[in-house]
């Protein structure tokens, strides 16, 4: 074969896989566009699934630290205080710990997410089973 006819056998490869790649982009927009409505219901049903040794916790609002006399709390302080939350979801791996269920963890433990489900923005706080100080139980 011709250096010529390789070059040209080439270029129309290169053309063929452009038109192949033109034509999924077209597909994907038809796509997305014929189901945009479906895709935004999924979007406002989005859950977030933490991995297998994971707790997904909805924090309770942390109180200022600011006191009522008006003194600011030392960022010491708000270290070494605990938190609360509701379990949203678990990992797994999890076994102790139920959907549902009031924790206690350190304030520090942890990662903050923020997630905006719609038009709200939702605050959660991932951590690992070990980070979980205890569980309130109702008697």
């Amino acid at each position: 074969m011709k250096k010529e006819e390789k070059q040209k056998l080439k270029d129309d490869n290169l053309k063929q896989a452009d038109d192949i790649l033109a034509g999924i982009d077209e597909q994907r927009a038809i796509l997305l566009e014929t189901h945009k409505k479906e895709l935004e219901a999924l979007d406002a049903r989005k859950e977030i699934l933490p991995r297998a040794e994971q707790i997904l916790i909805i924090p309770e609002p942390e109180e200022s630290r600011v006191t009522a006399s008006g003194l600011i709390k030392p960022e010491t302080v708000e270290q070494e205080r605990k938190s609360f939350g509701v379990v949203k979801a678990i990992g797994s791996k999890i076994k102790d710990i139920k959907v549902g269920d009031i924790v206690i963890f350190a304030s520090l433990a942890g990662d903050e997410i923020e997630v905006e489900i719609g038009k709200e923005k939702v605050e959660y706080r991932i951590l690992y089973d070990d980070e979980v100080l205890a569980t309130i139980i109702e008697k």
